[in-house]
């Protein structure tokens, strides 16, 4: 992705709230290994 610096922060930002929606759709719906999966997902994005 080409862009400003905080462009980019704002994408990866974005990006990463959504990945946590889906994680808690998931948690509620009493899937934890996707929920987990995610989780271990945004821990490690760089």
């Amino acid at each position: 992705m080409k862009g400003t610096k905080s462009e980019l922060i704002k994408y990866r930002l974005d990006r990463a709230w959504d990945t946590l929606d889906d994680a808690r759709i998931l948690a509620e719906k009493e899937k934890w290994n996707s929920t987990l999966i995610v989780y271990i997902m945004l821990l490690i994005m760089p």
